[in-house]
C-alpha cells in the first residue's frame, strides 16, 4: 500500500491544529527537530491537520529560521513562538468545534502545568518526557 499523500488536504474543510510545546525553563532540541522532520509533518498533513503551532521557547532564534525554510514545504499553516504566560487560547484550538475544527493534538514536554491545563482544556493530550530532565 503507497503512503498517504502529504498534500491532501481533509476534505470536510475543517481546521485540525497541533500544538507543541516543550515548556519554559529547559531545551527540548530533540523534541523540535522531530517536529519538523519531513515524517512527522507528512503524517499530519495525512491525518488532515491544518495548523502546527510550536512553542519552542529558549531556541526561538535557531528554530524561527528552520520554520521558514520548510513553510514552502508544508500545506500546514505552521507558527512558532517562544513563550506565552498562557496556552490557553492554543489548547482551545485542539479542541473539536461543531462546524469550525475537528479535535487536534497537543503534544508536550511531560510539565505538570501543560498536563494539567490540557486536561481542564479536554484538549486531546500526547505526552513526551525531556529525557535531560529526568530524575532517575
Amino acid at each position: 500500500m503507497p503512503p498517504p499523500d502529504p498534500t491532501v488536504q481533509d476534505p470536510s474543510g475543517l481546521q485540525r491544529h497541533c500544538l507543541i510545546t516543550i515548556g519554559a525553563t529547559a531545551r527540548f532540541t530533540q523534541l523540535l527537530k522531530e517536529t519538523i522532520d519531513t515524517p512527522f509533518l507528512d503524517v499530519l498533513c495525512a491525518q488532515g491537520f491544518t495548523h502546527l503551532t510550536i512553542q519552542c521557547g529558549k531556541d526561538i532564534d535557531w528554530f524561527r529560521d528552520e520554520v521558514q525554510a520548510l513553510a514552502a514545504r508544508s500545506t500546514l499553516h505552521l507558527s512558532t513562538f517562544d513563550f506565552v504566560d498562557d496556552l490557553t487560547r492554543e489548547m482551545t484550538l485542539c479542541r473539536a468545534e461543531t462546524n469550525k475544527r475537528r479535535d487536534g493534538l497537543v503534544i508536550c514536554h511531560a510539565g505538570t502545568g501543560t498536563i494539567l491545563d490540557g486536561l481542564r482544556i479536554n484538549a486531546p493530550l500526547i505526552v513526551v518526557p525531556n529525557p535531560r530532565r529526568l530524575c532517575y
